[in-house]
């Protein structure tokens, strides 16, 4: 037996709240452009159901402010407001690469090596030491906030060769994200406690 929503539309009912049908949220970052109250209310107003605190860039007792802030909101409005830690980890960064921009091609091939530094374009180092050890063939290697995918195809002592399978460009010191990969560092640093 199929079940199916009935909604009525016209002059009789009222127009359903459509964020109370599915299980979809909006969610915003709160930065020094929105940190106010003021702002937080009219986001709110704008439909936002969850506010994003993001740990790493605010001392405890600005985000605080932010908690009291946003729960004097959901109680003036006598409405439930959820508020999203995202916590700062461990930071896993490229190293200096030998030229400022490296457009990585579909299908180029790049080295991961545990060197200092790299002596090639195509040789990538990380401030990570451990990292070339721990990636192992078939690990997925993420750059530029994911807008570049390698993939881990051959691995020797102190280095492992990627493939790309997403193209884009890098540039020195940008985030490495590895998703899936067992790591021995800690998921939290000593800042998210």
């Amino acid at each position: 037996m199929k079940s199916h929503l009935h909604l009525e539309f016209g002059s009789s009912s009222t127009t359903p709240d459509v964020r109370q049908l599915g299980r979809t949220k909006i969610v915003a970052t709160i930065g020094p452009a929105c940190a106010d109250k003021q702002k937080l209310g009219e986001l709110v107003d704008a439909g936002v159901d969850v506010f994003r605190l993001n740990m790493a860039h605010a001392e405890p007792e600005q985000q605080q402010q932010h908690v009291d802030n946003v729960r004097a909101i959901s109680a003036e409005l006598n409405r439930p407001i959820a508020i999203l830690a995202d916590l700062a980890g461990p930071k896993i960064r490229l190293g200096e690469l030998v030229e400022d921009i490296i457009f990585c091609n579909l299908n180029a091939e790049f080295i991961f090596t545990s060197a200092e530094k790299p002596t090639a374009p195509n040789e990538l180092t990380s401030t990570y030491p451990p990292l070339v050890e721990e990636l192992q063939v078939g690990d997925r290697v993420m750059l530029a906030d994911g807008t570049v995918c390698m993939k881990i195809v051959e691995k020797q002592p102190r280095k492992a060769w990627a493939r790309v399978v997403q193209r884009g460009s890098i540039r020195s010191r940008q985030g490495i994200n590895l998703p899936g990969v067992k790591l021995s560092a800690p998921a939290m640093s000593e800042s998210d406690y």
